[in-house]
């Protein structure tokens, strides 16, 4: 097989939250269909790198059945590696080109393709949708990523400039950098700094700013990088027998337009197809990540508030310090993505309560509106079930709340003998990035992390303590206090024995733990 320039530059990405089976699940259930149970479940992955989105999965579900595919040679010998590290049977690894693979593959209830369809030539791109139509079973769901317009034409921009730049050197290594200090110069040096191309490039210099070295040279370095409108993304699905289900994640939505905003967009859409369009040229959209299904396919989106009474539901947002100047009535929620809520409602106030006293756990809806009854006036108690029936797929939608059709098991506290799976200590000795058992990526500090890497279910707390006190003793760990290093021993066995204590718990918190 011929190299690419993923053997080059590995595309280390990790798991994708709104890739699992469960998201794409629950969606669809919202939706009015019946889709294939998560635990016994089949899923292909178009495009699967080094196995850190597939792996995982196969490792949780053990009853399910995984196949990655991707063009990369290297990166498949380095997920086929994890994967016999773990002793996994459920998954197996195919280094080819896409269009060697067709329908005897076999049907597959879930298929992902997360960061390839831009980055492929317009005959890949076909063959994929093709593959989509042709290996999904009869209530699948197929999710696909992409760049889109109109946000791709302000960005291209600033792709077309770094790739000429950067195009006179051969070495990846080299490119990165140099794309680096390219956009950082031209963003410092342009004779007018506050015309509108300025502004866009600053915005496009602090987006560098958080994103690895392996992702621009992926997305601003290759050649082939295509983005499209969501609607001719839409025509080209059903082209090929295919329907829009949804979004996987961060679903547009016209909660915040003002009202006669809201209006004029209601007059403007004919259909959903014209609706997302429309609120994409509202956005300024960048990426999307669209869920597909077979045309024959029934949806009825006017369920959902039937359909979230079976589902399990968890919290997304956590109470936080009200901003100055906001009303004394109410209580604000944030999310981790930077989602907002304020509210002097008590129905919702209640919910969004009850889910962050059992986070990191989910609950059942009945057992929801049973807390929320036990919290609120008789006045306000007799609407409760109605409320929350209706509220949650909008929170869901909006990403205040988690639903769920599975959710795993993990302690909300710290055993005897605490336990952590073995792919999260493995990645907790070598990488900074830790796949939790909610299929996220969280970034533990490093006393945590010295920690995740020695839960293995055999040390009770005195042995963990040891264990973090030789850390420090070898200088992989520090301890200071008020910026002053500790170094009696005494002293330092009493504030290394409270930080344990704080770190297991934070490490439960963040779904890190095994029941």
């Amino acid at each position: 097989m011929a190299s690419t320039s993923y053997d080059e530059v590995p595309y280390d990405g990790g798991a994708r939250y709104h890739t699992h089976p469960d998201r794409l699940a629950t969606i669809a259930k919202l939706a009015g269909m019946t889709p294939a149970p998560v635990e016994r479940c089949r899923v292909l992955e178009i495009g699967c790198g080094v196995g850190g989105n597939l792996v995982p999965m196969a490792l949780r579900l053990p009853d399910a059945r995984f196949v990655g595919v991707d063009f990369s040679q290297r990166q498949i010998e380095t997920a086929r590696t994890l994967s016999n590290n773990l002793a996994l049977t459920n998954i197996e690894w195919r280094a080819c080109d896409i269009r060697e693979i067709g329908p005897e593959i076999g049907a597959f209830d879930y298929i992902l393709c997360h960061g390839v369809f831009s980055w492929v030539p317009e005959a890949v791109r076909d063959h994929i949708l093709e593959l989509c139509k042709q290996c999904l079973s009869p209530m699948g769901v197929a999710y696909i990523s992409y760049n889109t317009y109109p946000g791709w034409h302000l960005r291209g921009m600033v792709r077309e400039m770094v790739k000429y730049h950067a195009q006179r050197f051969d070495d990846p290594s080299v490119r990165v950098p140099q794309s680096r200090a390219f956009l950082d110069y031209l963003a410092r040096s342009l004779p007018q700094p506050d015309s509108a191309f300025a502004h866009v490039l600053r915005d496009e210099q602090e987006r560098w700013k958080e994103v690895a070295d392996y992702y621009l040279f992926h997305e601003h370095l290759e050649d082939e990088n295509q983005p499209l409108y969501f609607h001719e993304f839409a025509r080209r699905a059903a082209d090929r027998g295919l329907q829009y289900l949804g979004e996987a994640w961060q679903h547009s939505h016209a909660n915040d337009l003002t009202p006669e905003a809201a209006q004029v967009l209601q007059n403007l859409a004919g259909d959903l197809i014209q609706r997302e369009q429309y609120l994409d040229f509202l956005r300024n959209r960048t990426f999307r990540r669209s869920l597909l299904v077979r045309s024959d396919v029934a949806l009825d989106r006017n369920t959902r508030s039937e359909a979230v009474r079976g589902l399990l539901v968890s919290a997304l947002a956590q109470p936080v310090e009200a901003p100055p100047g906001a009303a004394a009535d109410q209580i604000h929620f944030r999310t981790e993505e930077g989602v907002e809520l304020a509210s002097n409602s008590p129905l919702v106030t209640a919910l969004l309560q009850v889910l962050y006293q059992t986070s990191p756990r989910a609950l059942r809806f009945d057992d929801v509106v049973a807390r929320m009854i036990a919290m609120l006036p008789e006045s306000e108690a007799m609407e409760v079930q109605r409320h929350v029936a209706e509220a949650l797929p909008q929170f869901f939608f909006t990403g205040l709340a988690g639903l769920h059709t599975y959710f795993p098991q993990f302690a909300a506290t710290a055993g005897e003998r605490p336990l952590a799976d073995p792919l999260a200590r493995m990645q907790a000795e070598a990488t900074a990035g830790v796949t939790n058992l909610r299929h996220g990526t969280v970034k533990p500090p490093d006393l945590d992390r010295n920690l995740l890497a020695l839960l293995d279910g055999k040390r009770d707390r005195a042995a963990l303590l040891r264990e973090l006190l030789k850390a420090v003793e070898n200088g992989k760990l520090t301890i200071a206090l008020e910026g002053r290093t500790i170094v009696d021993a005494q002293e330092r066995e009493e504030i290394m024995a409270k930080a344990l204590e704080e770190s297991l718990s934070r490490l439960a918190k963040a779904a890190l733990l095994l029941a």
